[in-house]
């Protein structure tokens, strides 16, 4: 496509397109459009969605620039999708609803209104930080499961309790989703969270030292909270856990710098399979920490 408008024909309510792509000029929507395959904008192009929505089964690829409006977007294809935006464009609303696979983020992947997990996860395209979800002040996510979740970080910005979408492919089908809650903080705060599903000390050796009286941290996991005031969390465990042997027995922990401080148990939900804890104190820094299951019991 160059210049013009995108309409339905013969009393459709949508175009349906095999690939779908702008190359030079500005394009106005006019109807939805449903692209099989890939979606895709040049650098030097204009797209105007009227708040049409898009629905794309490939390649999602913005090189230019796309006013969206209320547009919702959702990936909706077989296999692995792409998604590419070199101009970190704010997504109105997002829906991750596949028969099979994944989408694959490269860069940032901005939501302003609401990202719907179905069915399918955002992994990052590489194991660089630089490809993650940010997720901007009063949006939203819904969802979240072990078929649908978020394996990059997830920034979520402004002062709204939340809950990070967090996951692993790697892990068994019964254990991929691992949420993370962050309270509302008092004034308006950034927080990127990530989840490893190993043993920290694999990635830390010396973070050895634990707090009485904890007796053990997970071997299996671990989450890491980027910047933000110290906060009270709710971490989550799966049928991947090592170290829940008896609700009442475990604890959040976190490294402080020099060990493992027990955050306590204020609260547990689930059963030794599944399910969360919740902080009874909030951690001692405020910067970069990490945040583990500690047992007071040790099982190991």
């Amino acid at each position: 496509w160059g210049n013009g408008t995108v309409n339905t024909a013969n009393g459709a309510s949508s175009m349906d397109f095999y690939h779908f792509e702008i190359q030079n000029g500005s394009v106005t929507m006019l109807s939805p459009i449903i692209a099989r395959k890939d979606f895709k904008t040049w650098g030097s192009t204009t797209l105007t969605t009227n708040s049409h929505d898009i629905f794309v089964g490939g390649y999602f690829q913005n090189g230019g620039v796309f006013s969206l409006g209320t547009t919702t977007i959702t990936f909706n294809g077989t296999g692995r999708q792409d998604e590419y935006t070199s101009t970190n464009t704010n997504y109105h609303k997002v829906v991750i609803n596949k028969p099979s696979g994944n989408v694959f983020v490269d860069g940032v992947f901005v939501i302003s209104n609401n990202l719907s997990l179905v069915k399918g996860a955002l992994v990052p395209r590489s194991s660089s930080t630089g490809h993650y979800v940010r997720i901007l002040d009063n949006a939203t996510t819904t969802g979240g499961s072990n078929t649908s979740f978020i394996m990059c970080g997830v920034m979520k910005m402004g002062d709204d309790a939340f809950t990070f979408p967090m996951g692993d492919t790697t892990l068994a089908d019964s254990a991929k989703y691992h949420p993370f809650t962050l309270p509302a903080p008092a004034s308006s705060a950034t927080y990127t969270v990530r989840y490893y599903p190993k043993n920290p000390l694999t990635d830390y050796p010396t973070y050895t030292t634990i707090q009485s009286p904890l007796q053990s941290i997970s071997t299996a996991e671990y989450f890491y909270v980027e910047s933000g005031p110290a906060l009270t969390p709710t971490l989550s465990w799966n049928t991947n856990n090592s170290n829940v042997n008896a609700l009442a027995d475990i604890r959040i922990a976190s490294w402080n710098g020099t060990q493992w401080v027990n955050l306590g148990n204020a609260s547990t939900t689930g059963n030794l399979t599944k399910g969360s804890i919740t902080a009874a104190s909030a951690s001692t820094s405020a910067y970069d920490k990490y945040f583990v299951i500690g047992n007071i019991n040790d099982i190991h």
